[in-house]
C-alpha cells in the first residue's frame, strides 16, 4: 500500500487539472488485441470505507473480483487502485472497468461473483460513486499492462471554464494519445468522456 499526493495544475486552457497518484493493485488488458469502438463502455467507481478495518475487508473482497472479471468475454480491461482522499486522508479504493458494450456490463453486474460481492460489502462503505464514461476516440487498441507494484497511476480530470472551449480541448487531448502511448514508460493510457456531452474529460 502507499499514499498519494494531490495537486492542481495550471493548463494552457486555464482550467483546473486534478491529479492523483495511486497504488496499482492490478492492471491487465484482458483482450489486448480488441479494438475499442463506439459501443465500448468504461466505468469508474470509487469507494470510501467507514474505517480502516472496513477498508481492509473491502480491499480483500474487491481484489477477489479481478480474475473472474478479466475472464468475462465482454471485459476489455479491469484495474483496481487505491489512494488517499486529499481532504480527509481516508483510503479510497477505485475500480476502472472497460466493457465491450452495455450488455457486457449488465452481464458482469448480474454474475454470481458480483452479486455475492455486493452482498458481502454491505455496511463497509460510507461514500461511493459510480460514473459511466465513454472512450474519447474509437478504434484504439488497449495496451497490455504489467502487474508491477512500483507502477504509478495518474487520473487527470479536466473541466473547461467555458463549454464553448470543449471542442478545442478535446482535439488537443486526442492528439496526446499516440505520443503518450509511444512513451517507453507508459503501460496504459485512455481518455474518457461522459456519455452526455459536458465540459469534462478524464
Amino acid at each position: 500500500q502507499g499514499f498519494c499526493s494531490s495537486r492542481s495544475l495550471e493548463s494552457p486552457f486555464t482550467m483546473p487539472w486534478f491529479q492523483w497518484t495511486a497504488v496499482l493493485f492490478a492492471a491487465t488488458a484482458a483482450h489486448a488485441t480488441t479494438v475499442y469502438d463506439s459501443e465500448t463502455v468504461a466505468m469508474l467507481e470509487w469507494a470510501v470505507p467507514v474505517n480502516q478495518s472496513a477498508a481492509d475487508l473491502y480491499r480483500e473482497l474487491t481484489l477477489q473480483l479481478i480474475a473472474p472479471t478479466q475472464q468475462e468475454p465482454g471485459c476489455l480491461h479491469f484495474d483496481i487502485y487505491e489512494d488517499v482522499a486529499p481532504n480527509t486522508m481516508e483510503p479510497r479504493i477505485w475500480q476502472y472497468l472497460v466493457f465491450r458494450n452495455k450488455a457486457a456490463h449488465e452481464a458482469h453486474m448480474a454474475s454470481p461473483v458480483v452479486t455475492t460481492w455486493i452482498a458481502a460489502i454491505q455496511g463497509l462503505l460510507k461514500d461511493e460513486k459510480l460514473q459511466e464514461l465513454t472512450l474519447d476516440s474509437s478504434m484504439e487498441l488497449p495496451l497490455q499492462c504489467a502487474n508491477e507494484v512500483a507502477s504509478v497511476v495518474v487520473l487527470v480530470k479536466m473541466y473547461t471554464e467555458d463549454v464553448a472551449d470543449y471542442p478545442l480541448v478535446a482535439k488537443a487531448s486526442v492528439d496526446l494519445i499516440n505520443s503518450t502511448r509511444s512513451e517507453p514508460g507508459c503501460a496504459y493510457y485512455d481518455q474518457l468522456v461522459p456519455p452526455v456531452a459536458t465540459n469534462e474529460i478524464s
